[in-house]
C-alpha cells in the first residue's frame, strides 16, 4: 500500500503549484524525519506542458496522456480534495528489524473534511470518535486515523502521527530555522530530511555494510580505480551523516524552465562547520570576458576542481603548499572555460598581485613534476604577445596509459582520446600582462594565442551571450562556485565520444544547431552553516539537445 501512495505521489508531484500552507508546520510533529510538500496537483498542470512544450514539444506530447490519469487515481485513492489542494506528505522511517511497518500520514487543505474521509473510506460506516481523532475502515482493508484543524484534515495508518497532530505541541515549524521552511514552502514540491534521525537509523548500517560493497566493486573490471571512488564516496555519506542536521530540497517549474534549489545545513561546531567558517565568495564576473565558445565554465572561490574530474595522486607537503599559496594569491579571482575535443582550457583572473600568481602556478608545476604526477618542461619568458609575458609549459601525454585505464569501461577509448588530444603534450601559456593573470592550455598553440586575443580584444565574450544575460541574475550574486554548460558544445562532444566509440564517425552536429550558447547553470554558496545550491535549466536549452542529439537516432 505504501509503495503505491508513494508510487503515485511522485507522478502527481511533478505537476503541483498552489500557494504555501506554512501554517501547517505548526503542526506537523517535530520528530518527524521525512515530510514532503506538494502543490496542488490540479491547479497548474498547464505549466509544467507549457515547459515541456517548450523544452521539447515530443516529451510533451508523450507525458500528455498520462497526466489527468495519474490525478485521477490519486484522487480515486486518497479523496478528490487531495488533488485538488495542496498537501503534506509526513514518513516515519522503517525500523530495519521490521522493514515492512512504515509510518506515514497526510496533511490535506479541505472544507469539508467529512467528505474527504467519506472518500477515503471502504464502506459508509461512520468513523469512530477517539481522543481528539477518529479511526474508520480504509479501502486497503486496514484502520486508518484522521485530526481535523482549521481548514485542513491530517490522516494516516499511523495512529501515533495523527493523534500527535491532533494534539500539537511544539510543531516541525517552530524547530525549523527561518531559512529552511523558507526554502521547504518555496517552489512546487519541498522535502525535508532530518539527518541525525537518518543517521541514527541508518548510519551503523551504512558503515557496516560498507566494505562488503567495496569488495563487491573491486570484483568487476577496473576493480581497483572503482573501488578507490566508491570508498571516497562511501567515507563522504558517512561523514555527511554524521555531521549533518537538516536537508531541504526544492523544486520549481514553468514555462522558463526547471529550476531546483536545496540547504543542507551542518551542526554548529562541528568539523564541517568548523571547515566552513574560512568560506568565501565572489561574482566570478570574470566569466563574461571568456570566449562563448566553451563546453563548461567554472567559477570557484576556493581550490578549484580537478580538470575533467580527474583525482590528482597522492600529494607531498611540497605540492599542498603550492596549491595553498596559488590559492592565496588568487584571492578567489579564478574562472575557467574548458573544450573538449579537441581539449582546451583557458583560465583567467584579476587579483591583485598577479606576478606572485604566475609565482606560484610554476612552483605547483615544479611540485607535481617532482612529485611524479606529470612529465613537463618549463620556459620562462617564452613569449610576449597581446600585452602578456607568458611562460611556456609543456606536459607530455601517456595516451597508452590513458586509453589502458578507460579501455574496460569506455569502448575505442584510444580513437576517443585522439580527438581530445591531437598531440603528445599539453601546451600551456601561463602569464600576465600586470592587471591580469590568464593560462591558456591545448594541443595548437596557434588556436591558444587566438584564445588571447578574444580575451583581450572581449570579442565573442560570454557575457555578450543573451542565455548569460538571462541566467546569471537567477542566481545569488555572490557564490562559491559557479557552473555553466553549453548545451551546443555539450551535444556537439557527445556526437563525437558516442560516435568514435560505435565507429560513426559520420555523426556531425546539424547545421542549423543555434550558434548563441544555451546554457544552465548550478551554483554553490558556502557559509558556516553549510551549503546553499541551485540548479537551474532553462527551457532553451532542451531544443538545442534535441535538436544537436537527433543524429543519435540511428546509433544502436
Amino acid at each position: 500500500m505504501m509503495a503505491h501512495f508513494v508510487g503515485i505521489w511522485m507522478m502527481a508531484a511533478a505537476v503541483g503549484q498552489a500557494p504555501a500552507e506554512a501554517a501547517w508546520l505548526d503542526s506537523v510533529p517535530a520528530d518527524i524525519p521525512v515530510v514532503a510538500r506538494v502543490r496542488a496537483l490540479e491547479d497548474v498542470s498547464g505549466e509544467l506542458q507549457a515547459m515541456l512544450k517548450a523544452m521539447s514539444p515530443t516529451a510533451a506530447e508523450a507525458v500528455a496522456g498520462a497526466i489527468d490519469p495519474a490525478i485521477q487515481g490519486f484522487e480515486g485513492a486518497y479523496g478528490e480534495a487531495a488533488g485538488k489542494n495542496p498537501f503534506f506528505v509526513m514518513l516515519r522511517l522503517p525500523n530495519p528489524a521490521q522493514p515492512d511497518l512504515t509510518g506515514w500520514g497526510v496533511i490535506v487543505r479541505t472544507g469539508n473534511p467529512a467528505a474527504t474521509i467519506k472518500g477515503l473510506q471502504s464502506g459508509d460506516e461512520k468513523p469512530k470518535s477517539l481522543q481528539g481523532y477518529e479511526s474508520f475502515g480504509a479501502k486497503d482493508g486496514g484502520t486508518w486515523y484522521a485530526a481535523k484543524g482549521k481548514g485542513w484534515l491530517a490522516f494516516g495508518p499511523d495512529e501515533a502521527m495523527i493523534k500527535a497532530i491532533a494534539k500539537p505541541g511544539a510543531g516541525l515549524g517552530k524547530a525549523m530555522p527561518a531559512e529552511v521552511r523558507e526554502r521547504f514552502l518555496a517552489g512546487d514540491i519541498g522535502l525535508y530530511l532530518d539527518i541525525p534521525a537518518l543517521n541514527q537509523q541508518y548510519g551503523p548500517l551504512v558503515e557496516q555494510a560498507g566494505p562488503g560493497l567495496i569488495a563487491q566493486v573491486e570484483q568487476q573490471p577496473n576493480g581497483d580505480k572503482n573501488a578507490k571512488n566508491a570508498k571516497i564516496m562511501l567515507d563522504a555519506l558517512i561523514a555527511a551523516l554524521k555531521v549533518g542536521e537538516r536537508l531541504v530540497l526544492s523544486l520549481d517549474f514553468d514555462a522558463k524552465g526547471l529550476t531546483m534549489s536545496g540547504l543542507a545545513t551542518v551542526k554548529a561546531g562541528s568539523p564541517a562547520a568548523k571547515n566552513l567558517a574560512s568560506a568565501r565568495t565572489g561574482t566570478g564576473k570574470l566569466l563574461e570576458r571568456l570566449p562563448d565558445d566553451k563546453m563548461i565554465y567554472i567559477f570557484t572561490a576556493d581550490r578549484p576542481v580537478p580538470p575533467m574530474g580527474v583525482q590528482a595522486k597522492q600529494s607531498t607537503p611540497a605540492l599542498d603548499k603550492a596549491v595553498d599559496a596559488r590559492m592565496k594569491a588568487l584571492e578567489g579571482r579564478l574562472v575557467m572555460g574548458m573544450s573538449w575535443m579537441p581539449i582546451q582550457f583557458i583560465s583567467l583572473a584579476d587579483p591583485s598581485d598577479p606576478k606572485a600568481v604566475v609565482k606560484a602556478t610554476l612552483e605547483a608545476t615544479r611540485a607535481r613534476r617532482a612529485s611524479g604526477q606529470e612529465k613537463s618542461t618549463i620556459q620562462p619568458d617564452a613569449l610576449t604577445y597581446g600585452g602578456f609575458r607568458f611562460n611556456r609549459i609543456k606536459s607530455e601525454l601517456d595516451a597508452q596509459q590513458i586509453a589502458k585505464a578507460t579501455k574496460n569501461s569506455t569502448p575505442n577509448s584510444d580513437q576517443i582520446l585522439k580527438m581530445i588530444f591531437t598531440g603528445k603534450s599539453l601546451t600551456t601559456l601561463m602569464g600576465t600582462d600586470g592587471k591580469l593573470f590568464l593560462e591558456v592550455s591545448g594541443n595548437d598553440e596557434d588556436q591558444l594565442r587566438k584564445q588571447v586575443d578574444a580575451v583581450k580584444a572581449a570579442r565573442r565574450g560570454l557575457g555578450a551571450a543573451a542565455a548569460w544575460k538571462a541566467l546569471r541574475p537567477r542566481f545569488p550574486e555572490n557564490v562559491s562556485v559557479l557552473v555553466l554548460l553549453s548545451a551546443q558544445e555539450t551535444a556537439k562532444a557527445l556526437l563525437q565520444g558516442i560516435g568514435a566509440s560505435a565507429n560513426r564517425p559520420d555523426l556531425k552536429p546539424p547545421a542549423d544547431l543555434p550558434k548563441a550558447p544555451a546554457l544552465l547553470g548550478f551554483a554553490l554558496i558556502s557559509s558556516p552553516k553549510g551549503y546553499d545550491f541551485r540548479l537551474i535549466i532553462p527551457s532553451d536549452v532542451g531544443p538545442v539537445f534535441e535538436k544537436g542529439l537527433a543524429p543519435l537516432g540511428g546509433v544502436e
